[in-house]
């Protein structure tokens, strides 16, 4: 995204988003309090990477982060300035700081034992660095582990064709990593038996329940299988992703083999079931791509349009003209 922020959006969701934007704004009060130099380039770097993706980079975190840490140290040095007023006669920041001196000295003796009798006790302060330190510490092992399953997936993917027991065994140690990974799920399970692929699928919609090619392998699997709960399946990854027509493509193409599989298999009744919901499915899609073509301005990124696939496909589907009923498909 051509925006820091609409990104996090995406990755975090709105709380995560409203979590950035207040650690973000929290690290600018000290650059705010003190006039700091580096207010402007900070709020530069928050402002651009509205339209743009600096976020995306490491180096732009340690800039703000950077910026942040001068912020506070310039606070906590002028902090002592600051405590006399700007218009006292005393002169400059030095000779006030010097004629303070003497009465942090009478503070110090005061308050020393209740203060010592404090530091026996952890501050609120040290447990909030110690929480910090744990999650900076769990973030950490997940991120290695992130970054480790996406090397293994690399490495499955550069192997040969010949080496696919080795490529299948990087898979596994990948998605065993991040099980959250639904690229890597989906390729394993391409290389499964139907039946071992249709339970590694399912166990993934735990953690993806909203991703379209999840759905899709999963009604390829038990299309596979012969199995007629594969139309629920298709008919929910297009609905998952209405505007790529691969995808929809792909449902009725595994829809079409689902009917011919049944039918060969003598289940005549779930065979036509199964048409018509591709037959559904396959005038949902015409109409779409209809209404995106006479659309007066239409915004078409992914070029999506009616196959010649689908075309014939769905001409195939919907030649049964029997009703789909609900108890057909269980």
């Amino acid at each position: 995204m051509h925006s820091g922020y609409l990104d996090l959006a995406l990755d975090l969701g709105l709380i995560g988003l409203a979590f950035a934007l207040l650690w973000l704004g929290v690290m600018m009060i000290p650059l705010l309090r003190t006039r700091s130099a580096l207010l402007p380039p900070y709020l530069a770097l928050l402002l651009h990477s509205a339209i743009d993706f600096d976020l995306s980079y490491g180096l732009v975190w340690l800039l703000l982060l950077w910026a942040a840490a001068i912020g506070i140290a310039e606070a906590r040095d002028g902090r002592l300035a600051l405590s006399l007023s700007p218009a006292s006669p005393t002169g400059t920041p030095q000779i006030r700081a010097a004629l303070l001196l003497p009465r942090l000295v009478r503070l110090k003796h005061r308050f020393a034992p209740r203060l010592r009798a404090r530091r026996s006790l952890p501050s609120l302060r040290s447990l909030l660095c110690g929480l910090a330190a744990a999650a900076l510490l769990v973030l950490s092992v997940s991120g290695f582990r992130d970054a480790e399953s996406q090397r293994l997936h690399r490495q499955a993917l550069d192997r040969p064709p010949q080496a696919n027991r080795e490529a299948t065994e990087l898979l596994r140690r990948s998605l065993a990593l991040s099980p959250y990974r639904t690229s890597v799920r989906v390729e394993l399970a391409e290389r499964f038996a139907p039946q071992e692929a249709t339970a590694l699928l399912r166990e993934g919609l735990r953690y993806g329940p909203e991703r379209a090619e999840l759905w899709l392998a999963l009604g390829r699997s038990l299309a596979r299988e012969g199995d007629p709960s594969a139309a629920e399946a298709l008919r929910r990854s297009v609905e998952l992703d209405r505007f790529d027509r691969v995808t929809q493509t792909a449902a009725l193409r595994e829809l079409w083999q689902l009917t011919q599989t049944l039918r060969a298999n003598g289940h005549l009744e779930k065979a036509e079931a199964a048409a018509s919901v591709g037959a559904v499915l396959y005038a949902d899609y015409s109409r779409l791509a209809e209404a995106l073509a006479d659309a007066p301005a239409p915004r078409n990124d992914r070029a999506f349009r009616l196959t010649a696939e689908a075309m014939e496909l769905g001409r195939k589907l919907q030649q049964p003209s029997h009703p789909l009923t609900s108890d057909a498909l269980r």
